[in-house]
């Protein structure tokens, strides 16, 4: 996946490295609440790549059982980076996503 990348993307993930690292091998992410989470009440779209990697996977899997109004899609011929990848999916997915969830004006 990072050989598909553009130079400007690699030099983005290579400015934010220090801060990856941080988080991954540092304190790491907070700890998912899982209350907090179910107490999520919006409409929530759980957008993953085809190729997202394995721990992402892991959490979205576990988001999905937590949040009660959830919808889930996977972008296909994309990993982590879905809207550089396949961004024409990516906005699909979410103005339809929006599409069904809109408030009516009237």
């Amino acid at each position: 996946a990072y050989d598909r990348l553009t130079e400007a993307s690699k030099q983005v993930m290579r400015e934010n490295l220090s801060s990856a690292r941080a988080q991954l091998l540092g304190a790491g992410f907070p700890a998912l609440d899982d209350d907090q989470v179910r107490s999520i009440r919006a409409p929530t779209l759980l957008i993953t790549g085809e190729h997202s990697p394995a721990f992402l996977l892991r959490l979205t899997d576990r988001l999905e059982e937590l949040i009660p109004n959830v919808e889930r899609i996977e972008i296909p011929d994309a990993s982590h980076i879905m809207h550089e990848e396949n961004a024409p999916a990516v906005n699909e997915a979410i103005l339809a996503f929006i599409g069904r969830h809109q408030r009516s004006s009237t």
